[in-house]
């Protein structure tokens, strides 16, 4: 694994999730939801969100060649905490 490669995923990871969660971009998606509790929560919780985003990415990553099957759930989890990670960085800060 390259770590290049794991911050540019790690940083897609938090602003996809950001995205989804906060921005007004994707607020009709975030609506669209709304009625329904289970998937409601996966797009209004930015935890939750970053976990299925690094699932996506983690796959991604393994179409490419990046990560192979033996160390893609080590690397969707890691993704997943680095996101996390930015997210209360930068959070906390405002």
């Amino acid at each position: 694994m390259n770590w290049f490669v794991f911050i540019v995923a790690a940083l897609a990871v938090f602003r996809v999730s950001e995205l989804v969660v906060y921005d007004k971009i994707f607020a009709w998606f975030r609506d669209l939801f709304s009625g329904v509790k289970f998937v409601n929560d996966l797009v209004t919780c930015f935890y939750c969100c970053s976990v299925w985003v690094a699932l996506v990415a983690t796959l991604y990553a393994h179409y490419l060649g990046y990560v192979d099957w033996l160390h893609s759930f080590g690397y969707f989890v890691a993704l997943s905490g680095a996101a996390c990670v930015i997210y209360r960085a930068i959070r906390e800060r405002k």
